[in-house]
């Protein structure tokens, strides 16, 4: 399973994509938004892998579309 947290953001409105390579991937949950003390808000997505969905050298990358701004991070599995 990957997980990207994504935090400190602020209005609540914001798109997260999981890419394999640059296809998307559809299969990921993600939680509503919750707002924290300070006003700001967070959300986390959870993409789910078998062990066999990912071969070494392929790249994953969670990819954050928000008013704010848009912040894409990605992760290879080695060998």
């Amino acid at each position: 399973e990957l997980v990207c947290l994504v935090f400190g953001f602020s209005p609540p409105a914001i798109n997260i994509t999981w890419l394999l390579g640059t296809t998307e991937v559809s299969a990921h949950r993600v939680s509503n938004p919750a707002k924290g003390p300070d006003g700001k808000f967070s959300i986390q997505s959870h993409l789910d892998l078998q062990p066999s969905d990912w071969a070494p050298g392929e790249v994953y990358t969670c990819q954050v579309t928000h008013v704010a701004g848009n912040v894409s991070r990605s992760i290879s599995k080695t060998t």
